[in-house]
């Protein structure tokens, strides 16, 4: 007999009856009380999306580039330069502290990268040469956001084993409104203050808002919790964790190169773009503004798609993973 059978006597003969565990979404819901010491994922969440916004500030670089022409006496190409040096810098921290990341040091990661991100915006703001300027934003700043990007995407995701997809989508739509309110502000903080002083400013503002995030509301995830957590809809309770491929045996699938020339053909035209619509704005008559407020409309339309397609993908999932029930 199967575990769970119940015999049951009538007309002379036996009956088995068979207790079938449901894949409705309710059942998934974990039946143990979490420890005191776990924390609430919903905090978790608030608290790297109140951080992951300030560094929507790299895609709002381009509001700086004519003001520090202008001030500086700079070309607009070579102050481009601290940009694509912070865009070359991500990927490979990001890569670089995967370490890191899977000994338990998310927190740490997000509190240094986060602080190195304002601190980069603070010593572009006072560099008294190109040089300078380029190596401060490009290495401090681009270092600090791969450091605390990576930190606060894997970590978060893992609280939300049940939904990964939306809060993939919550937190790149969260660097993603970064602009729509950064571009603004550091464009009012320019008309007022002046370039440089507004880098500083911003950077003091993103140093405290990440610092406080990190250390009032953000935690690390521990192996332990995964027990405690609401499993995906359609999942067997008794399924195990996914395998994972080493460096070398992923490298050695193809699915991983397509996934990587998807990724390297969106983001290059993504970021193109970004990076450059305030001065493309400025060029054919817009004012500084008016410019500033373009920047924040793509980022309104860059942060809509990502919470529709990580939606998507959490329903796709739940279609795709939901067994077929059996009848005993």
């Amino acid at each position: 007999c199967k575990q769970g059978a119940k015999p049951r006597c009538g007309s002379g003969k036996m009956e088995i009856t068979t207790n079938v565990t449901s894949t409705h979404p309710a059942a998934q819901e974990p039946a143990v009380q979490p420890p005191a010491t776990m924390p609430r994922r919903s905090r978790v969440l608030i608290g790297t999306l109140l951080a992951i916004m300030t560094t929507g500030a790299l895609t709002a670089f381009s509001i700086f580039v004519r003001p520090l022409a202008a001030s500086r006496g700079w070309a607009p190409p070579d102050i481009m330069l601290a940009f694509g040096l912070a865009s070359l810098v991500v990927p490979f921290i990001m890569i670089a502290s995967g370490t890191l990341l899977r000994r338990g040091y998310a927190a740490q990661m997000m509190a240094v990268g986060g602080i190195c991100f304002g601190l980069g915006h603070i010593l572009a703001g006072l560099a008294p040469s190109l040089p300078l300027f380029v190596l401060s934003y490009g290495l401090v700043t681009g270092g600090g956001q791969g450091l605390f990007y990576s930190a606060a995407l894997t970590n978060t995701m893992r609280f939300f084993p049940d939904r990964r997809g939306m809060v993939a989508g919550l937190i790149t739509a969260g660097m993603g409104i970064g602009p729509m309110i950064i571009a603004p502000a550091g464009q009012h903080l320019i008309a007022g203050y002046g370039v440089r002083s507004a880098l500083v400013i911003l950077g003091i503002a993103f140093t405290v808002i990440n610092a406080a995030a990190v250390i009032f509301l953000v935690r690390p995830f521990r192996e332990e919790y995964g027990a405690y957590l609401p499993r995906p809809a359609g999942t067997a309770a008794a399924a195990g964790p996914r395998a994972s491929l080493s460096p070398r045996q992923m490298l050695a699938t193809p699915t991983f190169w397509l996934i990587l020339a998807i990724f390297v053909m969106a983001a290059f035209g993504g970021i193109m773009v970004n990076a450059n619509m305030a001065p493309l704005a400025t060029s054919i008559g817009f004012d500084a503004a008016t410019a500033a407020l373009t920047v924040s409309l793509f980022a309104v339309a860059n942060a809509a798609g990502r919470l529709a397609w990580g939606w998507l993908s959490d329903l796709s999932l739940i279609h795709i993973s939901e067994p077929t029930r059996q009848e005993a």
